[in-house]
């Protein structure tokens, strides 16, 4: 049961699902999700889903970068770029995907349900342990100026929220331009106390698209 084309699948898998349902993508080919502070991956989803519902917020994420050392334990709420190879969504019919994107699709995800919702959910205590460009998958029809086209054209329509950028494996990147509204445990205390003063919302990890 399904479609052909990751984006296809994804956008059958919200259709499929009713309004509100739960739902979290994790591809196959991670191998582990690494923790600053190791728990069960079921309550890393659990606690994350609850705070999309104290937040309004319906997409949320992990760190990007398979790196544990640019990782910290908080979560952040504003805009992000959300990797789509883990992250988790409250349901809605009108997500976003980008069916024609060639690997810039989970940039655009990320700003298409930020417009929409006006923050994503972003923890920053744990990362994938994958390789973004490894053979096969997407990678088998994805080129340099394929992602080229698809980040101008991601960029042209969040001029505000984006720019293009191309890093230093040569690839072109869609760099989203973070905005932190707050930031928090990831158990959130009973008094809700915000964790401003772990946040500079002009802090730039070389490392984070």
């Amino acid at each position: 049961m399904g479609r052909l084309g990751i984006n296809h699948q994804r956008s059958f898998i919200t259709e499929y699902y009713p309004l509100h349902t739960q739902i979290v993508f994790m591809d196959d080919d991670i191998r582990k999700i690494k923790m600053l502070d190791p728990k069960p991956f079921s309550l890393l989803c659990e606690v994350m889903f609850s705070h999309c519902h104290a937040e309004d917020a319906n997409l949320w994420g992990i760190y990007p970068v398979n790196n544990l050392f640019f990782c910290k334990e908080r979560v952040l709420k504003g805009r992000y770029y959300i990797i789509g190879c883990c992250c988790g969504f409250i349901n809605q019919k009108d997500m976003g995907f980008w069916l024609s994107s060639n690997g810039k699709d989970d940039a655009y995800f990320s700003l298409f349900r930020y417009s929409r919702d006006g923050a994503v959910l972003r923890y920053e205590g744990a990362c994938p342990d994958t390789d973004y460009y490894a053979s096969g998958g997407i990678n088998a029809t994805r080129t340099k100026e394929r992602e080229r086209e698809d980040s101008l054209a991601i960029v042209a329509m969040f001029p505000t929220m984006a720019s293009y950028v191309v890093k230093k494996n040569g690839h072109p990147e869609v760099k989203i331009i973070r905005e932190t509204q707050s930031a928090f445990q990831f158990i959130r205390p009973a008094s809700h106390q915000l964790l401003t003063a772990y946040v500079d919302i002009h802090e730039e990890d070389e490392a984070d698209p």
